[in-house]
C-alpha cells in the first residue's frame, strides 16, 4: 500500500544495543570474559603457588623479579586477580540478569520492570571500565586498612607491599581499558550513524 508505514532507515534494529550497535544484547565482548577470567584465575593461582611455596622454580623466579622479595610479586598478582574476578562477576550478573524471562504480570508492568531497568542501568556495559576502577579503589582501600593494622602490630608500614597492591589493581584496569576501548569506540561511531 502507498501509505504503509515503514521503519526509518536509521532506526535501531530490535536486537541492537543502544550503546553498542551490533555488539549483542549484553554489550560485553567475549574477550572481556576471557581476559577477566584468565587473569582472575591465572594470576590468583600463581600467587597462591608462590605464597605456599608449592613450586621452587616459581618461588625463585618471583624472588628474582621482586629483587629478593617474592611477596611483592604475590601482592601484584593477587591484586590483579581480585579486581579481575570482581569485574568478571559484575559482567556475568549483568549479562544473565538481562536474559532472565519474567511473566508479564501487573507487578512487573507497573513496578518491577521500572526498578529492574534502573538497577541494570548501573551495570551498563559501557561503564565496565569505570566499575573496574571502583572495584580497584575498594581493593586498595582494604589493602591500606590491612597494612595500617599490621603497622600497629609490628610498628612498620609495608609501603612496598602496599604499592604492589596499588600497581596490580590499576594495571588490570589499564589493560582492561586497552582491551575494550576499540570495541566501544566503534560502538559509539555506530550509534551516531544509526541516530543520524
Amino acid at each position: 500500500m502507498i501509505f504503509e508505514s515503514r521503519p526509518h532507515a536509521n532506526a535501531l534494529h530490535k536486537n541492537q544495543d543502544y550503546e553498542g550497535g551490533d555488539m549483542g544484547r549484553s554489550g560485553f565482548p567475549i574477550k572481556l570474559f576471557v581476559f577477566a577470567g584468565f587473569v582472575g584465575i591465572g594470576a590468583g593461582l600463581l600467587a597462591l603457588v608462590s605464597r605456599f611455596r608449592l613450586n621452587v622454580e616459581l618461588s625463585d623466579l618471583f624472588k628474582q623479579l621482586g629483587f629478593g622479595q617474592q611477596s611483592l610479586i604475590e601482592h601484584l598478582l593477587g591484586a590483579m586477580s581480585a579486581v579481575a574476578l570482581f569485574v568478571f562477576l559484575v559482567a556475568v550478573i549483568s549479562t544473565f540478569s538481562k536474559k532472565v524471562p519474567f511473566q508479564r504480570t501487573w507487578l512487573r508492568q507497573h513496578w518491577f520492570i521500572k526498578l529492574r531497568k534502573r538497577i541494570l542501568n548501573v551495570f551498563r556495559p559501557v561503564y565496565i571500565a569505570q566499575w573496574a576502577t571502583v572495584i580497584a579503589m575498594i581493593y586498595i582501600g582494604g589493602s591500606l586498612d590491612w597494612e595500617l593494622q599490621q603497622m600497629v602490630r609490628t610498628g612498620a608500614f609495608q609501603a612496598d607491599q602496599f604499592s604492589m597492591d596499588v600497581l596490580g589493581s590499576l594495571c588490570f584496569c589499564f589493560l582492561l581499558w586497552l582491551l575494550i576501548n576499540p570495541d566501544y569506540r566503534q560502538a559509539r561511531l555506530k550509534r551516531r550513524f544509526y541516530l543520524s
